[in-house]
């Protein structure tokens, strides 16, 4: 039967290490920044100056913070995983980073409220934006060689002829306007 050693050789870790560190704030009245491991698959998103979702407190609950700065350097203790890069592109550029930083410390509160009320809630929100789906008819020329069988009312509708024809035996088109006096 084998001796087991005294010193046992170390074994290598079951997960890679992260390689990149984010330093976060939140919308809190705290004037630190977290510190957050940023995952392999979120290492070409991640810049200063765009919002991501990490897990705050005990609680774990999911929080957006602001990145602030990216780092290689690991710390000392352990952090937690950022969940998420919300924004395609930064909403914060350099100058305006160091403008919050000054107003956090000339009126005492946290880095991340300046962050939050300097930006537009519409921006915050993604007001004003939506996704949209556009459809092109195409050409009889470009139809398919088989073409799927179709009902009688969108038979009418595919013949461009008809919806042509529609609008041509129209004699005038806009209506026009009518006089006050008749």
């Amino acid at each position: 039967m084998p001796t087991p050693a005294l010193f046992p050789e170390p074994s290598a870790p079951d997960a890679a290490l992260p390689t990149l560190f984010a330093e976060v704030v939140f919308d809190r009245p705290l004037d630190t920044a977290y510190t957050y491991s940023v995952p392999d698959e979120l290492a070409h998103a991640i810049g200063i100056g765009k919002r991501v979702e990490c897990s705050f407190g005990k609680g774990s609950r999911t929080t957006a913070g602001y990145c602030i700065g990216i780092t290689a350097h690991a710390p000392t203790y352990a952090t937690k995983p950022i969940l998420r890069v919300i924004d395609d592109v930064a909403l914060l550029d350099e100058p305006l980073l160091k403008l919050t930083r000054w107003m956090a410390d000339y009126y005492l509160c946290g880095w991340g409220q300046v962050l939050q009320s300097v930006l537009p809630a519409g921006v915050r929100e993604k007001a004003g934006t939506r996704n949209v789906t556009f459809i092109e008819a195409v050409p009889k020329e470009e139809w398919p060689a088989i073409v799927p069988s179709v009902n009688a009312k969108q038979r009418r509708f595919s013949n461009s002829s008809n919806i042509r024809a529609k609008f041509s035996n129209r004699t005038t088109w806009p209506r026009p306007a009518r006089s006050a006096l008749a």
